[in-house]
């Protein structure tokens, strides 16, 4: 009697850590390396990178012919797109459409700024895998 009890407390505990690492492993956050190259030659001051479902990552400053490069969370993947906010001055933002849906994971996305124009408009171009 004691053999049958200690083996369906042994199996519910192997059944319970199961369904936690189901569990766990479902709700796992993906990060995506994200790159921004500055080819202009001015400096392109605040930039927010920004999806509907992650945390906004603010940018001072890029440099003439300079890369920044971080790791961002998408969030999740339904109905979800990334976008870039260029804050010009106190009175005007321009945003950038960068993945309009989200429907997987990306490890990697990479985003060339190639020029700045007079009124402070950026030319974008984004590779992704």
């Amino acid at each position: 009697m004691k053999d049958k009890r200690t083996i369906k407390v042994i199996f519910t505990l192997v059944l319970l850590v199961a369904i936690c690492f189901i569990v766990f492993g479902a709700r796992k956050e993906y990060t995506t390396d994200i790159m921004i190259r500055n080819n202009s030659n001015e400096s392109i001051k605040n930039l927010i990178v920004c999806s509907n479902d992650g945390e906004d990552y603010k940018i001072e400053c890029i440099e003439p012919h300079a890369a920044i490069t971080f790791k961002y969370s998408l969030g999740n993947f339904n109905e979800n797109a990334l976008n870039m906010r260029h804050v010009i001055n106190a009175d005007r933002t321009e945003k950038y459409n960068i993945l309009g849906y989200i429907d997987q994971p990306y490890e990697w996305i990479s985003i060339d700024i190639d020029s700045v124009d007079v009124y402070s408009n950026l030319s974008v171009r984004v590779e992704t895998p």
